[in-house]
């Protein structure tokens, strides 16, 4: 049975298996997408062509302003 994922889910960066996170039978194929939940720290291991379903599931980041858009241009 599928559940939803949480609202206050929210993807940081997709990375590749490090020999210290958790493993159930680790395949060349896994990924990990560190997430954040409040101030706790949650990873999700997949196979790669599952993430995308994964990712597609949980909730935009915050936009972050790019901040080279807000300098000022100098006059030349």
């Amino acid at each position: 049975m599928l559940r939803p994922l949480p609202e206050t889910l929210v993807p940081v960066r997709l990375r590749s298996v490090h020999l210290t996170d958790p493993h159930y039978g680790r395949r060349s194929s896994e990924v990990v997408l560190e997430c954040r939940d409040g101030e706790a720290a949650v990873l999700i291991l997949a196979e790669r062509p599952a993430m995308r379903w994964i990712l597609g599931a949980l909730p935009l980041p915050p936009h972050t302003p790019d901040p080279s858009a807000a300098r000022p241009v100098p006059d030349a």
